[in-house]
């Protein structure tokens, strides 16, 4: 079942609900990762060619985890650190015309101004106007 929009503070309130329920970091993980991997392969079909875009906070984890989940699918996962070296690799993937783009690299831990590398983009993307995403987790760029 689908989970609303929440702020940043529920956010911070569910987990802590789930803390203290006795789950672990990473049942939970484990857990995302299948169901980021079961909408992926709804959105997708056989073959397709996905990019899975991680950070290295526990969105990153989720799409991660995800990987193991999509067989049948043509995957590539692009460590989104350090911003300035990984943009001509995100370039070159975006060049492959993905079906879809999971986006596993902001979540509510980004306490920081994102890179001027991250905030400039890929020039892929720019050119493009358009690229399919989908937002594993609680997605804060708004920060920018």
């Amino acid at each position: 079942m689908p989970a609303p929009v929440i702020t940043v503070a529920q956010m911070r309130e569910w987990e802590a609900a789930t803390w203290r329920s006795g789950q672990t970091e990473g049942e939970v993980i484990r857990q995302v990762g299948r169901a980021v991997a079961e909408k992926v392969l709804r959105l997708t079909k056989a073959g397709d060619f996905i990019l899975l875009l991680v950070g290295r906070g526990h969105n990153g984890d989720d799409v991660r985890a995800a990987r193991e989940h999509l067989a049948g699918r043509q995957v590539e996962l692009l460590d989104a650190n350090p911003p300035g070296e990984k943009l001509p690799l995100l370039d070159q993937a975006l060049r492959k015309n993905p079906a879809l783009v999971v986006d596993g690299m902001f979540g509510i831990g980004l306490d920081r101004p994102l890179d001027e590398a991250w905030r400039r983009g890929s020039p892929r993307q720019q050119r493009s106007g358009r690229c399919p995403m989908y937002v594993a987790g609680c997605d804060t760029a708004c920060r920018v």
